[in-house]
């Protein structure tokens, strides 16, 4: 038979019915929440800046050196969050330590590409844009790997010390950019602004998040296999979220990349709810329940939360016309568009979830699995490449619609055959 472990027992009705512990959820549910609440107000408030006080050029030249940071950063081994979250989780919490050296050095490897894009404009006479992504060699071995220690505090559910980290680390680097588009539209400025104060602060709450809570030693040998698969599975993930602003701002310019900036934002806002919260919580319940078990719940848990996204997706039909009026004046033709990328939500809360299941056993998955998730990406470019042509930024709906859709379809095989694996292994 296959291996058990001891399930929390259930004290509620609540419990009993959506059989989950109830009492976790709503702790770590709650600390998660207000790290949601102060991201998305933060970012809101942000927003509502760059819509009023920058023009839309410069915004839209901000978004492209923005996603062309992001596609550098795949060099960044982010495959290793995953991987670390499931190793903490499971008490391999020297494996932090060791993983973020690893997205350090390889980070480096982007920062000397974001070196040579930075010369290349500045050989073609573009000396604004060179200096931007000079900012961008600099910060990008960085920027996104000191903030591991959220992954090592939530894999040991300590939500309330990470959401309290984040938070501050949000609110601040967004006061500081609120204050730099208050008195300039420089792009240098703006940009110096954005990279450089995170990296500071998130390397003091990295130094606190050792003293206060220091790993042990235990580092999981397959960290660095697994990671490594996993990173380069993110490769073309990382270069789908970010090549459709570098293809909107080359054959459609800066104002349709701000356009379908603003657009996407606030869906972005409700989907990373989604993506980050719910595997927060549910990964280290998950990662200690056998196959079996998650197995008996997957289906009705994704009903549920299928539902929920239905719901969500209804009330912002209703909801986002009156907010562009009253928030963002000038980005009134985004609201269609918005409208439109929100339909997707339906599909991205059980995604998450399913995704999440996965997440949980990627220990016993064959490191050649891995890189069917490639197969989704693929799906993305090519519909980018196609589509955008065609029907310019309606052509990015399409694109995330074939991502999204094939990326589940690949998820749910890819768990039932695991799980068909595991019976033939236990009986």
């Amino acid at each position: 038979m296959e291996p058990t472990t001891n399930q929390p027992r259930q004290t509620s009705y609540l419990g009993r019915l959506f059989q989950t512990d109830i009492g976790y959820l709503v702790q770590g549910g709650s600390w998660l929440a207000l790290g949601q609440f102060v991201a998305s107000a933060s970012v809101f408030v942000l927003a509502i800046a760059f819509a009023n006080l920058i023009p839309k050029e410069t915004y839209g030249i901000y978004k492209y050196v923005q996603s062309v940071a992001g596609i550098l950063a795949v060099f960044g081994m982010s495959g290793m969050n995953t991987y670390i979250a499931q190793a903490v989780a499971r008490g391999a919490e020297g494996t932090f330590l060791s993983g973020l050296g690893a997205r350090i050095r390889w980070g480096l490897i982007g920062g000397a590409g974001a070196l040579g894009v930075a010369l290349y404009y500045v050989y073609m006479g573009n000396v604004l844009l060179g200096e931007a992504f000079l900012v961008v060699a600099v910060s990008t071995p960085f920027v996104d790997a000191l903030g591991l220690y959220n992954v090592y505090l939530q894999s040991k559910k300590k939500f309330r010390e990470s959401i309290i980290y984040f938070s501050f680390v949000q609110v601040a680097s967004v006061a500081t950019l609120l204050v730099t588009v208050s008195y300039t539209d420089n792009l240098l400025i703006l940009i110096t602004a954005y990279f450089l104060p995170p990296i500071a602060l998130r390397l003091f709450f990295h130094l606190r998040t050792l003293v206060k809570f220091p790993p042990n030693t235990v580092d999981d040998p397959d960290a660095l296999r697994y990671g490594t698969h996993l990173s380069v599975i993110n490769v073309l993930g990382q270069l789908a979220g970010y090549i459709d602003a570098v293809i909107l701002f080359h054959l459609l310019g800066a104002v349709s990349v701000a356009l379908y900036a603003f657009a996407l934002a606030p869906v972005d806002q409700i989907r990373t709810l989604y993506s980050k919260n719910l595997p927060a919580l549910a990964l280290p319940k998950l990662a200690n329940r056998s196959m079996r078990s998650i197995d008996g719940l997957l289906i009705k848990r994704m009903l549920l939360l299928a539902g929920l996204g239905v719901a969500i997706a209804i009330a912002y039909l209703f909801v986002v016309p009156y907010a562009f009026q009253i928030f963002f004046p000038k980005y009134l033709d985004a609201v269609t568009l918005s409208e439109t990328l929100a339909v997707l939500l339906v599909i991205a809360l059980p995604a998450s979830y399913l995704a999440v299941a996965l997440q949980a056993k990627i220990h016993v998955i064959p490191p050649s699995w891995l890189y069917l998730a490639a197969i989704p990406d693929i799906l993305h470019i090519a519909a980018l490449v196609i589509f955008i042509p065609l029907y310019g930024v309606y052509g990015v709906v399409i694109a995330k619609a074939v991502d999204s859709v094939s990326a589940f379809i690949l998820s749910f095989v890819q768990w039932r055959l695991l799980r068909s694996r595991s019976e033939q292994t236990y009986g």
